[in-house]
């Protein structure tokens, strides 16, 4: 699996380069389309249906970038694959002001850069697992992309907005170029051995952890589309919300250092527990506090947020899902716990924009997480029961 000398030696380098360069093209993206579409005259329901229309692909792209993941004799190649047409399509964005075209553009982007997490943990785990390499170490390299990025693109966004979607997709080709440094990692299936995924809906756990992602990225998912343009309703410049998202990237780095220990300790269950109830406060405040200042502040939140669920569902599924279907079982999670949500907030919380603001609609995220905290509350009780069940009877 790993090569050389030289590259086993580099390779947590490699692998910290790759999650930053990725991360930091996502950023420009996640970040800067709403504003640029708010900016270009569009009203907050026909964002909405943009920013859902187009991940809607994930329906097709997901199990197709798992399958072919999980099939093909290099997962890199099939990476590669993914970043060239990430880097293509959202380097065209600014080409058009036209809704139609943009919306064709957001499918393509969807259909290439949605499982292109997944399929990196993928190619990550199995590389790094039988070596001393952490993956919350590496991991590391997505949050700093992703702040890094956005103070830089923050100070370009003044300067010329459109000009950060060209940079995203510099960033995506420099991650397609890193690729060839990489050990090459072999999908598990062949013609002989061949696993269905439907195996994955036996596994009540994960089916359970991925419900719970599913509520808090309801949440999450409209805070992701609409509040870039809500901080910029505060009274907000780029500059300042590149610096929002700066600081809400770094506060992540003290959890990926102890993650590890974190999960070993308290258990996935616990920890996502905590994560949701985390959100949940953040909700609330961003609908209590208002103006620039207070909003930046509740960036301090995101350290143990959204990169609590992606890490704590990456690993789950590298130690629970068959060697078969690891490809599949990640991006069947971006799908369910991740996409779809996101799809549904976009298009939901666009509409909710439109009719009662975009600050109400945090409360209604709050109550959102409220379920996600009793639905795994419950579960954690009944993992609990059994088990002191069988310690009485030893």
């Amino acid at each position: 699996m790993i090569e050389s000398t030289s590259t086993r030696r580099h390779l947590p380098i490699l692998f910290f380069l790759l999650y930053a360069l990725t991360a930091g093209s996502g950023a420009v993206y996640n970040t800067f389309m709403p504003v640029h579409l708010s900016n270009i005259g569009f009203s907050g329901t026909q964002i909405g249906f943009l920013l859902a229309l187009g991940p809607l692909m994930i329906l097709v792209s997901q199990p197709f970038w798992g399958t072919t993941g999980d099939r093909s004799r290099s997962v890199n190649r099939v990476f590669r694959w993914i970043l060239g047409g990430s880097a293509l399509t959202v380097a065209i964005i600014p080409l058009t002001q036209n809704y139609y075209i943009l919306l064709v553009i957001a499918c393509a982007y969807a259909f290439f850069n949605s499982p292109a997490f997944a399929i990196q943990d993928t190619l990550t785990l199995q590389a790094i697992e039988k070596t001393n390499i952490r993956y919350g170490t590496v991991r590391i390299g997505s949050t700093t992309g992703f702040a890094v990025t956005s103070i830089v693109a923050g100070l370009i966004a003044k300067w010329d907005l459109r000009a950060l979607f060209p940079l995203a997709g510099l960033l995506a080709l420099l991650s397609f170029l890193l690729t060839y440094r990489l050990p090459t990692i072999t999908g598990h299936q062949t013609r002989e051995n061949r696993v269905s995924p439907a195996v994955l809906l036996k596994n009540r756990e994960l089916i359970l952890l991925t419900a719970f992602c599913f509520l808090c990225m309801l949440s999450f998912g409209y805070y992701s589309s609409f509040f870039s343009i809500y901080f910029v309703e505060l009274g907000g410049d780029s500059s300042q919300l590149g610096v929002f998202w700066f600081i809400s990237a770094l506060v992540e780095i003290p959890f990926l250092l102890l993650a590890e220990r974190i999960i070993k300790r308290f258990g996935i269950h616990k920890t996502l527990l905590v994560s949701g109830i985390v959100m949940c406060i953040r909700w609330l405040l961003l609908f209590f506090v208002q103006g620039v200042v207070g909003a930046m502040l509740t960036g301090i939140f995101h350290g143990y947020s959204f990169i609590v669920l992606v890490y704590s569902m990456a690993t789950y599924i590298n130690r629970h899902v068959p060697p078969e279907l690891k490809s599949t079982g990640q991006n069947l999670q971006g799908l369910f716990g991740i996409g779809i949500p996101r799809i549904l907030a976009s298009l939901l919380g666009g509409m909710a924009k439109d009719w009662i603001g975009i600050r109400p609609v945090f409360l209604i995220c709050a109550l959102i997480n409220l379920f996600a905290i009793a639905l795994i509350g419950v579960a954690i009780f009944r993992h609990r029961k059994p088990q002191a069940i069988r310690s009485t009877d030893r």
